[in-house]
């Protein structure tokens, strides 16, 4: 009887919470709450400080659903990269503030900005392993051993990626109640969304738990601009790093993952798209796209059709008004709108899942339509579209959002 009356007032205070922000917007008061920065036990950032997660105010934070944020920030390229995340943000918690407002839209109590979702626990959790969010290797270690740069320096570092996910379920929400869950984040973030989703269903399998993620369909057969213009095309069987040498030394999630196991199982050897095979293993295994059809999880996916950091980071294109250009991007944006018609919009888990995937040159994604140049398709913005599939409403295969536009105004429209 007190544990019922405890979940009546604490869903009581959300309402009370909700009409109070409601009330505040309607003044033109920001009711903004900002999130407050927590260490985690037992795991670790890069240069070895404690990794860490900010949550929103401790009063909203007594609902029993709850959204969580992994950040972005690419992979370590190289040793000599991860040496200078470990310095920064990217690869440490010292440089964190003891708080900040909500960086993401997902995370705000705002009303008129994030109406599904204002009412979650917001969790953001800094991307400070440079490992894609899948490293489970306890001990420091220098995985770059092999590289010519290896033995100009004794550096060595935590690939804990997926290890602070795991603690972070522990130490935050423990046995908690859960009724609902969102993992979501954008780039290395939509990546670790990816990787962890079943993950974390499994570990609140009687909740009701989601994904979305955003900016993370890399590790497609693209060529690179140079090679595009030259006329070899050649199609490298992995993106983003992954599948360099060193990830395998960091015990990666990504490949011991059940996902992972099934695409192994699928793709036993070689294929014209996955031709690289490591430690008898496709490296494709490792990669989203080509796990995404054994997430069992109800997954909505959010990509822009002209990705710019697979144009312009992996893809080496100039950014410059060129025909060439126009080609290249096209190119690239032919290769993701066909995966994703492929494996997603017309994929095996279409009544499931859904995708929102506009027709734009840019990464990461805009929220809402009021935002400046934020795309809409079907006239949905990504939160309505997102919002509508997370609470059913419209029927079983209708959410999926894809704008197969080649119109160069419309690509740069959202730039």
């Amino acid at each position: 009887m007190d544990m019922i009356l405890c979940l009546t007032r604490r869903r009581g205070l959300i309402h009370a919470a909700s009409i109070l922000l409601v009330v505040l917007a309607a003044n033109g008061v920001s009711a903004e709450t900002k999130m407050t920065k927590n260490l985690l036990d037992g795991v670790k950032c890069l240069d070895g400080s404690p990794a860490l997660y900010f949550i929103s105010d401790e009063e909203l934070a007594k609902t029993s659903k709850y959204v969580v944020w992994l950040e972005g920030g690419g992979a370590c390229r190289n040793m000599s990269d991860c040496e200078l995340r470990a310095k920064s943000k990217l690869g440490s918690s010292t440089p964190w503030p003891n708080e900040m407002l909500p960086p993401e839209d997902i995370l705000k109590t705002d009303l008129s900005v994030n109406p599904d979702f204002a009412g979650f626990v917001h969790i953001f959790v800094p991307y400070c392993s440079g490992d894609i969010w899948v490293g489970q290797a306890k001990e420091a270690l220098n995985p770059f051993i092999d590289s010519t740069e290896s033995n100009l320096s004794q550096w060595v570092g935590y690939f804990q990626g997926h290890m602070i996910i795991e603690q972070l379920l522990d130490q935050v929400i423990g046995d908690a109640v859960v009724d609902e869950l969102i993992l979501t984040g954008c780039s290395a973030g939509g990546m670790g969304t990816f990787y962890n989703c079943d993950y974390v269903a499994a570990k609140f399998n009687e909740s009701k738990v989601r994904c979305r993620p955003e900016a993370g369909y890399f590790g497609l057969p693209i060529a690179t601009y140079p090679s595009f213009t030259a006329g070899t095309k050649e199609k490298p069987a992995q993106m983003h790093h992954l599948g360099s040498g060193w990830s395998f030394s960091i015990n990666p999630w990504s490949l011991e993952s059940p996902e992972s196991k099934a695409c192994q199982a699928a793709l036993s050897g070689p294929t014209d798209d996955c031709p690289v095979m490591q430690k008898g293993i496709n490296v494709c295994c490792a990669l989203p796209p080509y796990i995404y059809p054994y997430i069992q999880t109800p997954m909505f996916v959010s990509e822009n059709t002209a990705d710019a950091y697979q144009v312009f980071e992996q893809g080496q294109c100039p950014r410059s008004k060129t025909e060439k250009t126009k080609e290249y991007i096209d190119y690239l944006r032919n290769i993701l709108v066909s995966s994703m018609n492929k494996v997603i919009v017309r994929g095996s888990k279409r009544s499931q899942d859904g995708v929102f995937a506009p027709a734009c040159l840019r990464h990461c994604m805009y929220w809402t339509a009021e935002e400046n140049m934020a795309a809409t398709i079907r006239g949905k913005s990504l939160q309505q579209a997102f919002g509508d599939w997370y609470y059913e409403r419209g029927s079983p295969g209708s959410f999926m959002y894809l704008n197969n536009s080649s119109d160069p105004r419309q690509l740069l429209s959202c730039m």
